[in-house]
């Protein structure tokens, strides 16, 4: 209807009564009463369902019982034993519990008398009964033993699977100490016809200690790990169960182990994206650490272990030599790394394996691909090549690179490329495969977030490898020159330095952020305190490779970086905070000190043993001798006079301290005598004291590579090698021991070319005699329990490995573990990572080789213009020097006879030629000051005359 507005008003029409009712309409209330009628219904049909079951239930009891006398008198010969397995299956189901308790004996006793009357459904009936009974909680014990009479006589036929689906479960949660034999026993007969999945779960269920093998177990264990199905089932284990199930199928398999075992368990490794560490402690069980390890002792680590022994190991490394696509080994040494020793050594005493391994490597298209391609300077950001990601290969690889890795370090330089084994053509090949390889995953992996376990694992075995491969060709040059350098990297220095500063500055945080949670540990008594976690930073690759493949770039580089570090280091020690504000005095931070000529090496060690990185700061030194104290300003040549008369003093062989002995190569070390004497408890306060030396010598040398002052010293490369703990992985070897004594050496290596008969006459046994004082002492090598063995041809090796191991790294440990931690309170770690042995030793002594026209062009003179006819003549005679006058005349004006690394022109202060009027002295030097006092000489003979004389007449300073 309209009104005036234009607008329309609603009506409503009411058809039926005139007002609404409460509950709804008329249709909502017959809606409501007919849901209200159905559920009445199904409530009433319901309850007839379940009168029905429950009379049903009654009568069936009722039934039950009533065949039990019927059942007793069932005996005799012409028993219808189907009918009587099916009334006690009944009964079993049906009768009350106690009825059928009591029963179970007699049951029991009926089944040990039958004699193969039972066909195979019967059995199943009989097995289902049980299963029943079970579920009716009878007691186990009677139930288990019924069970086992009847599986001892009968075998549960396979067509009837659903008669006894669910029995293992229930059987299993019966199992205890007591019986737990007799339970697995039961539980294999019975997974024999179930579901071959319930085998798998079973085995990762159960402790390892309730595992055991017999023939029908390991027949059992074969038949269900056979198939892809079970395969695909335990894929979807947790990890712990997989390592469960690893345990007990070695368990299982023991010394029946064939070829054909290999692949199922290579395939449950392959789905361990972990390690597995065994414990010390035999009464640990697994432990979950991280995401990527777990610990495991007592019985699961006894099982475990299992995997390195025979012939488990023998018929993997068969499998290998048929070249099977998905070998077990390399995922053993991958999840175990407490077994991959053992294995590399059992594998590389195989004949021929290595060299199969490698044929097999070499082969693989993934192997080609990434040997054939060429470094450029696009390698970082390269889309066109790719670490592989195929299993097989992968795995191969890993293996590989760890054979080699032992191999490398059990052989000398002489044996290690044997025909047989690893041929030097294959070791420049691979070498020259590892070192693109190594670059893809130290500049590819460190872009992403998270990188799988296998290839961190992958890449720290290659690094090592490489590393391995770098010094065997520092002895061995197997290699082309200049093959280790990656040109086009994209770095330069000053990116290099501050990198490098960046990674100091995050390990330094981290460690103050450790040790502010240890403190706050000991503060708070209560265990469950929470403390912060540091989540390690991915290293950069350019840090990466400066600490672990630096042979990657240019030596003079890394020297100009550490050069540029020490400098960045000094600055920041000049711009000290704790300066008082306002301050102009330019000696706050400098060390002093009074030193007596006579007692130099005392006096500095009372005044500068304590003081830390402070020893960074300059030193303002007062040098006395027997007539009082010495002119002179320090402004540099004293500290470089004293440093140099410090290490002078303290690595003199023949110093009262003796700190240090020489190799057969008069190359120094630190004296084995300190170690020994602290073995016997013999005068430990003075080798306290000595160690307390060892320490302020490391903070010595430090100074001087601080200092950038050359030494005359050269040291031993092995001990060198010890300054470099980014590598530490690699320990001096059998090679190393030509460096501390030849002769040594060579009679030592004679062993393994003599017969059996002639090793038994030496009468050796894995101990050695050392000199203490005049008095010898025995040392046992390796255990006390070791120390018994006597020296055969079978393990001679082992005895060479073990005698250089005690020469070259257990006997000066103890005294390297103090030098280091001196010397690292001024020179960063991982700013000597950047060097291998033979150019740490470089850094410290400079070079022999002397650059004349650098020499001429960086020269300061005093007194003298360059084109005057004395330096004319001067320089004259230097080039018709001898390389050995030449450095004699170096060290005869800056105390070292080797050049700056970095050429003269690091020199500092810079070569000084001072003129002298007086042409009848003799030439003269300050070495504090790099300052050759030259007089003005005329003649070119006299100049070479009175130098060669001055150069080599060992005089001192002041010459006349």
């Amino acid at each position: 209807m309209f009104n005036f507005t234009g607008s329309t008003n609603r009506r409503n029409v009411n058809l039926g009564e005139r007002r609404r009712s409460r509950g709804g309409s008329f249709l909502q209330q017959t809606h409501r009463e007919q849901q209200k009628r159905e559920e009445l219904r199904l409530k009433e049909r319901a309850s007839a369902v379940i009168q029905g079951y429950v009379r049903q239930f009654l009568a069936l009891r009722q039934i039950g019982n009533g065949m039990v006398r019927e059942w007793n008198e069932m005996a005799g010969a012409d028993v219808n034993w189907l009918r009587w397995c099916s009334m006690f299956a009944f009964i079993a189901k049906n009768a009350d519990k106690e009825v059928v308790e009591k029963l179970f004996p007699r049951f029991t006793a009926g089944i040990e008398h039958l004699q193969n009357q039972l066909d195979g459904y019967s059995v199943a009936v009989l097995a289902r009964a049980i299963r029943d009974a079970f579920q009716r909680h009878i007691d186990p014990v009677v139930l288990l033993r019924c069970l086992a009479t009847l599986l001892d006589r009968y075998t549960l036929p396979t067509e009837y699977t659903k008669a006894v689906a669910g029995l293992s479960k229930s059987v299993t949660a019966c199992m205890d100490p007591e019986n737990y034999r007799d339970v697995v026993r039961l539980i294999f007969k019975i997974n024999a016809v179930e579901s071959p999945l319930e085998f798998p779960l079973f085995l990762a269920s159960i402790p390892p200690e309730y595992v055991f093998s017999e023939p029908s177990m390991v027949h059992l264990a074969r038949e269900c790990l056979s198939t892809s199905k079970a395969i695909t089932e335990i894929v979807q284990l947790s990890a712990e169960q997989k390592i469960s199930l690893v345990a007990n199928i070695v368990r299982i398999l023991g010394a029946s182990f064939v070829a054909d075992d290999c692949r199922p368990l290579g395939l449950i490794l392959a789905q361990m994206d972990f390690t597995i560490r065994f414990a010390e402690d035999t009464k640990k069980a697994l432990k979950h650490g991280d995401k990527q390890e777990f610990s495991a002792g007592g019985a699961m680590a006894t099982s475990l272990r299992l995997l390195g022994e025979n012939p488990l190991v023998s018929k993997a490394i068969d499998q290998l030599l048929m070249r099977d696509p998905s070998p077990l080994l390399p995922h053993v040494m991958r999840v175990f790394p407490d077994l991959r020793l053992k294995l590399c050594m059992v594998c590389t005493i195989r004949s021929g394996l290595l060299r199969s391994v490698y044929d097999q490597l070499t082969s693989c298209p993934e192997y080609a691909a990434l040997f054939q391609f060429e470094l450029d300077s696009n390698i970082a950001l390269s889309t066109g090549i790719t670490f592989s990601n195929d299993e097989n290969f992968t795995n191969l690889l890993f293996f590989y690179c760890n054979l080699l890795s032992y191999w490398l370090t059990v052989t000398t330089d002489t044996e290690s490329f044997d025909p047989s084994s690893f041929l030097a053509q294959a070791a420049e090949n691979f070498t020259r495969f590892l070192k693109i390889e190594v670059l893809l995953l130290v500049l590819r992996l460190n872009l992403f977030p998270w990188t799988p376990s296998t290839i961190l694992q992958q890449r720290e075995i290659s690094i090592m490898v490489l590393n391995q491969l770098y010094m065997k060709n520092l002895r061995v040059k197997f290699l082309p020159e200049n093959f280790w350098i990656v040109k086009n990297l994209g770095l330069n220095t000053k990116t290099m330095i501050a990198l490098l500063e960046a990674e100091q500055k995050r390990i330094e945080d981290e460690e103050d952020l450790l040790s502010d949670d240890e403190g706050e540990a000991k503060e708070n008594a209560k265990p469950s305190l929470k403390f912060r976690k540091i989540s390690p930073t991915k290293t950069a690759p350019v840090v990466e490779i400066l600490k672990t493949l630096p042979f990657f770039v240019n030596f003079t580089e890394r020297v100009e970086v550490f050069r540029g570090l020490v400098a960045n280091e000094k600055e920041r020690i000049q711009q000290n905070p704790e300066m008082p504000l306002f301050t102009h005095d330019p000696h706050f931070n400098n060390l002093s000190a009074d030193i007596r000529r006579e007692f130099l090496l005392e006096d500095a060690f009372d005044a500068f043993h304590n003081v830390g990185d402070k020893f960074k700061h300059q030193l303002r030194v007062t040098f006395f001798n027997e007539f009082g104290v010495e002119a002179g300003i320090d402004g540099g040549g004293i500290t470089k006079e004293f440093l140099t008369a410090l290490v002078m003093n303290a690595f003199d062989p023949e110093n009262e301290l003796a700190l240090f002995k020489q190799t057969d190569q008069y190359n120094l070390y630190p004296n084995p005598d300190i170690y020994l004497k602290l073995i016997k408890s013999i005068d430990k306060q003075e080798q306290a004291k000595r160690l307390a030396y060892m320490r302020f010598m490391g903070m010595a040398i430090g100074k001087c590579l601080f200092e950038g002052i050359l030494i005359e010293f050269r040291f031993a490369h092995f001990f060198l090698s010890k300054w470099r703990i980014a590598q530490s992985g690699t320990k001096s070897s059998v090679d190393d021991l030509a460096y501390l004594d030849g002769n040594f050496s060579r009679n030592l290596m004679k062993l393994m070319d003599m017969s059996a008969e002639q090793i038994s006459t030496l009468d050796l046994n894995f101990e050695i005699d050392e000199k203490i004082d005049g008095d010898v002492y025995k040392f046992p090598l390796g255990t006390p329990t070791e120390a018994e063995q006597t020296v055969t041809a079978g393990n001679r090796l082992r005895y060479i490995h073990q005698v250089a191991n005690f020469k070259l790294n257990q006997c000066i440990q103890v005294q390297t573990g103090q030098f280091l931690k001196g010397l690292f309170h001024l020179i960063k770690p991982n700013w000597l990572n950047m060097f291998d042995p033979f150019e740490l030793q470089m850094l410290i002594s400079g070079t022999s080789d002397i650059n004349l026209q650098d020499w001429k062009e960086h020269v300061n003179y005093g007194g003298y213009w360059e084109t005057d006819l004395t330096i004319r003549l001067f320089w004259e005679v230097v080039e018709e020097m001898s390389a050995e006058d030449q450095q004699a005349l170096v060290r005869f004006v800056t105390s070292a006879s080797r050049a700056p690394l970095l050429g003269f022109a690091a020199l500092d202060p810079k070569f000084g030629i001072s003129r002298v009027p007086d042409h009848t002295r003799l030439p003269t030097a300050s070495t504090c000051a790099n300052l050759l006092k030259l007089p003005q000489y005329q003649l070119k003979s006299e100049l070479r005359e009175k130098l060669l004389y001055s150069i080599h007449a060992n005089s001192g300073f002041d010459l006349s």
